[in-house]
């Protein structure tokens, strides 16, 4: 169950554990989801019900003890107010609307149906870029 808090972060179990497979030192501002059970996982579409941009590197909640590394995702919500943090899966333009790839990272799309987090307030010249983006949430048209 989700920890309530005032603003535009909120704390959900992780259904992941973003310490492994060489990604830790990636996870801050990857674009998550909500697995069956209600916990973060990383958004894998663009198509995906995206609930924000993840804020730290939790393991999976359950799972053995990774020292430094909280069990809970703590997420900044895709329709809080302000400028945030996401990664970027790619090049694209400051402008572009952003959604998630594969991987979780933000990429332009201009494809109807697919879910928006943001409007990038940055270029980004390639994968892995971490950029601002303004939160904007909404399906586009």
């Amino acid at each position: 169950m989700a920890t309530y808090q005032e603003g535009n972060q909120v704390t959900y179990p992780s259904g992941y554990d973003f310490t492994v497979g060489g990604t830790v030192n990636t996870c801050p501002y990857l674009i998550v989801k909500l697995n069956g059970s209600l916990q973060v996982v990383p958004a894998t579409a663009a198509t995906d019900q995206l609930i924000g941009v993840l804020r730290n590197t939790p393991t999976q909640t359950g799972s053995a003890a990774v020292a430094n590394y909280p069990q809970n995702a703590d997420v900044h919500i895709r329709n809080a107010a302000g400028q945030f943090k996401v990664q970027a899966g790619g090049s694209f333009s400051a402008g572009a609307y952003l959604t998630a790839n594969s991987s979780g990272q933000a990429v332009a799309t201009t494809t109807s149906g697919d879910q928006i987090i943001g409007i990038a307030e940055q270029a980004s010249t390639g994968a892995g870029q971490i950029i601002t983006y303004r939160c904007a949430s909404f399906i586009h048209p």
